[in-house]
């Protein structure tokens, strides 16, 4: 568990991806992890599902520019958009879990550990889980974790999208008579939102992102 730690700490140091939240966030976005474009850009959703995000949730306002660089854009302007200023979005790892996403030297360096990291990702309905899988799991869960508890007192819309963030989200078990949690939403990538499948909960999202907006 120390060496998971250390490995966790220095991969950090490179390829964290923090949250975008603020004090007039009122809705959040629960996402995977962090890919090549979130890595490039440091924020959640930088790439092809954060266009896709943009596009529901936003219209052709901001033509094909991702969600992540929308809102980072927007808090780096003198005077930010207080509207977009509502709308926030965490990854449930705040690091890579996909090999390609880190450069071929920190691959070879820390193998094994990046493994683990693509077999959670992609094993989450798995029962049986090693044991060094699943203290990476519970590690990445408990991050998560206090990241959630920090906002616990505040009103808050949050939106776990895809399997891997609502497994994640239960795990975590947090809760919030504050918070108002919209379940069943498909992660944006492969335009999620618009599969016919996914239209009550994407439905339900909208409606309260529509209030959120609005009030």
């Amino acid at each position: 568990m120390d060496v998971m730690n250390s490995v966790m700490t220095q991969l950090a140091e490179q390829y964290t991806v923090n949250d975008i939240l603020t004090e007039n966030t009122r809705i959040v976005f629960l996402l995977e992890s962090p890919h090549k474009n979130e890595v490039q850009y440091g924020v959640p959703v930088a790439g092809k599902s954060g266009i896709s995000m943009t596009k529901h949730l936003l219209g052709d306002t901001y033509g094909s520019l991702a969600l992540g660089r929308v809102l980072l854009t927007n808090l780096q302007t003198a005077t930010p958009n207080p509207l977009l200023l509502r709308i926030g979005l965490m990854n449930s790892c705040i690091i890579p879990m996909q090999a390609s996403a880190y450069e071929e030297q920190d691959q070879r360096n820390h193998r094994d550990f990046i493994t683990l990291l693509e077999k959670i990702r992609v094993g989450m309905d798995r029962s049986k889980k090693g044991e060094k899988e699943q203290d990476l799991l519970s590690m990445i869960v408990n991050m998560l974790r206090q990241r959630l508890l920090l906002w616990q007192n505040r009103s808050l819309v949050i939106v776990p999208c895809g399997r891997f963030a609502t497994a994640m989200w239960q795990h975590a078990n947090v809760s919030s008579e504050h918070w108002c949690v919209i379940t069943g939403v498909p992660h944006p990538s492969y335009n999620g939102f618009s599969q016919l499948r996914y239209q009550e909960a994407v439905h339900t999202m909208m409606d309260y992102f529509r209030e959120v907006m609005q009030h």
